[in-house]
């Protein structure tokens, strides 16, 4: 057996103890999801919503591919532009909530290699606290009206919200 196939097996056999583990939940298509905090049950997005979240993302091995919480910042972005994984997630998720969330290779990066994340990879990602980004947008139109008067602002970054 090769390397790869190793390593797919290793991520497939991963997910398949998870799913065994108490607290452990099942959403579509494989995805697992862990509750580490319960939000304030309101609110839930679309496909189409523009979330912001802190979040970091994992391998099994438990090597970091990206941390918004390192950068001190969250992370604002559309929920259709991400991995399907990410999105089943996100759509799942309520205001304030804080999950970590397994995302087989199928929903996530596939088969193969993207940038530190080798291919078959099961994606380990805690999120926290995603907000439905409506409000956000639109004191961001606001202040980048604002600024754009100024010529601070790109008409293409008033575009996105």
């Amino acid at each position: 057996m090769g390397k790869k196939q190793e390593y797919k097996l290793k991520n497939k056999e991963y997910l398949k103890e998870l799913s065994k583990k108490e607290g452990v939940k099942p959403l579509s298509n494989g995805i697992l999801y862990e509750v580490i905090k319960e939000g304030s049950g309101e609110g839930t997005v679309s496909e189409r919503s523009i979330v912001t979240c802190h979040y970091r993302g994992s391998l099994i091995s438990g090597q970091v591919f990206d941390d918004s919480w390192q950068r001190g910042i969250p992370e604002a972005f559309r929920v259709n532009d991400l991995i399907t994984g990410f999105q089943t997630a996100l759509c799942a998720m309520h205001k304030g909530d804080h999950w970590r969330v397994h995302i087989p290779y199928q929903e996530g990066y596939g088969t193969k290699r993207d940038g530190e994340i080798p291919g078959y990879s099961t994606l380990i990602l805690a999120a926290l606290g995603k907000v439905e980004a409506s409000f956000l947008c639109s004191r961001l139109r606001y202040f980048c009206r604002k600024y754009a008067t100024l010529g601070k602002v790109s008409a293409s970054f008033l575009s996105y919200c």
